[in-house]
């Protein structure tokens, strides 16, 4: 994307992702403002185009750095989707929580929908953390002593669950 004065909030809001939590951090308004341009933003937020175009650059960069996991272990990937993933998805589901009770504050009287959202999404993030938990807990541990088994050509013992393709397939279904 080509990043200029005249982009209008709500593009950089769909180019880049990440752009939302720059645009919070500065003080910028992408929901209601989101049609201005980013010049226009800026100087209603009182920050420098030139500083918020420097974090919208680096978040654009980091979102297009992804890790070749074609050659690394088992292990070493399911601490990315921990570390990275797990932990990014528990923030932002805080985050978008924290951000419905204010667009439901904000606009809820002239649209009643949005307390439907909000409910859902709080459902879905109770969902995901139950997910995550799981995996955590009991799929990605056995993953890694299977792997640490095969590497080291010693057996493996028998899981209460069984095979890894029960919770495999819990994880799929859900």
């Amino acid at each position: 994307m080509n990043l200029t004065a005249d982009t209008t909030v709500r593009e950089l809001a769909l180019e880049i992702p990440a752009a939302t939590r720059v645009f919070e951090k500065m003080g910028i308004d992408y929901c209601c403002g989101g049609k201005r341009s980013l010049a226009d933003a800026c100087v209603s937020a009182g920050v420098e185009f030139k500083d918020v175009k420097i974090e919208l650059t680096l978040a654009a960069h980091a979102q297009a750095e992804t890790p070749d996991f074609r050659t690394t272990t088992l292990e070493n990937l399911i601490s990315h989707i921990v570390v990275k993933h797990h932990s990014y998805t528990r923030l932002e589901i805080a985050r978008l929580n924290a951000l419905l009770g204010k667009v439901c504050t904000a606009h809820g009287e002239n649209h009643p929908e949005l307390f439907r959202i909000k409910v859902l999404f709080r459902e879905l993030g109770a969902d995901l953390e139950s997910h995550m938990t799981k995996e955590e807990r009991v799929l990605f541990p056995y993953i890694i002593r299977m792997e640490a088994a095969a590497q080291q050509l010693v057996p493996l013992f028998r899981p209460p669950f069984g095979t890894v393709a029960n919770p495999v397939r819990m994880m799929m279904l859900e």
